[in-house]
């Protein structure tokens, strides 16, 4: 499963003239910070941008591509929910995209459908907003089967305890009259066959205790079960997450490559 998301730090810069030169310094640092790969650096130095200009989408976005790198999903996707509030409608396409990643790298899919439907309907020419709303759909199914798997064991399990619960109170009730008739019985017998009979007793119990272990042995087994489908989606969750590694590495050496040939920049990642 290939999820298509591109996550590079495009550095907003601009012609010194008429421009803010903290503001302008601290974008190149940010630039700097990429290239090396040093993410913490990163989010540091768009957190000062941010202090020059708090209204900007674009610093909002790359904030949220940072946490994306180090693994802080959470945190992108609060950045990623500002920047769209932010940015106009026109510029909203890759920010959707990359929050789309991040609620598919959380097993969120719902929100992620949502927002890959909004991409696609758009832009219906975005062809990554599309292959990743066909994946999430699949994942969606691959949920909901679990989530059916899990409710059917649940179930099975209850109607093995009700069954249990049943074969218990009639032993209780046929050892309680089997007691009565041993009770009656015991008036007219000496000592030597009370002995006996509770001999009897002890036996019967031994043989009964098997089947009062054999419910619980069931449970253990569904238990097991369910950390396994658990380690599924677990594996599953770790596999998109290497995805998104993967895809944003080769995105952002694509777009490294594509700087280098320009002397100006007027667009984020």
């Amino acid at each position: 499963m290939i999820i298509r998301i591109f996550c590079v730090i495009c550095v907003m810069t601009t012609t010194i003239l008429g421009v803010d030169l903290p503001e302008y310094m601290l974008n190149r640092k940010v630039e700097s910070a990429v290239e090396s790969s040093d993410y913490e650096k990163t989010v540091e130095h768009l957190s000062e941008l941010l202090t020059h200009d708090a209204e900007n989408g674009r610093y909002l976005h790359n904030l949220g591509q940072a946490h994306m790198k180090l693994e802080k999903t959470d945190e992108a996707i609060s950045y990623y929910n500002q920047a769209l509030k932010l940015l106009p409608k026109d510029e909203q396409e890759e920010t959707k995209l990359s929050l789309s990643g991040a609620h598919l790298a959380k097993q969120e899919v719902d929100p992620a459908i949502e927002l890959l439907k909004s991409i696609v309907k758009d832009n219906p020419n975005n062809r990554d907003a599309k292959h990743n709303l066909e994946l999430a759909y699949q994942l969606k199914d691959i949920q909901e089967q679990q989530q059916q798997q899990q409710q059917d064991q649940e179930d099975q399990s209850d109607d093995q305890q009700e069954q249990d619960q049943e074969n218990e109170s009639s032993s209780e009730g046929q050892q309680d009259q089997e007691e009565s008739e041993d009770n009656q019985d015991s008036s007219t017998q000496d000592d030597d066959n009370n002995q006996e009979e509770s001999s009897e007793e002890e036996q019967q119990s031994e043989e009964q205790s098997p089947e009062e272990q054999s419910p619980e042995e069931q449970r253990n087994e569904a238990l097991e079960k369910e950390e396994e489908e658990q380690k599924k989606k677990e594996e599953q969750a770790r596999d998109i997450l290497d995805t998104l590694a993967q895809r944003e590495e080769e995105a952002r050496k694509k777009y490294a490559q594509q700087q280098r040939a320009k002397v100006k920049v007027d667009h984020d990642w």
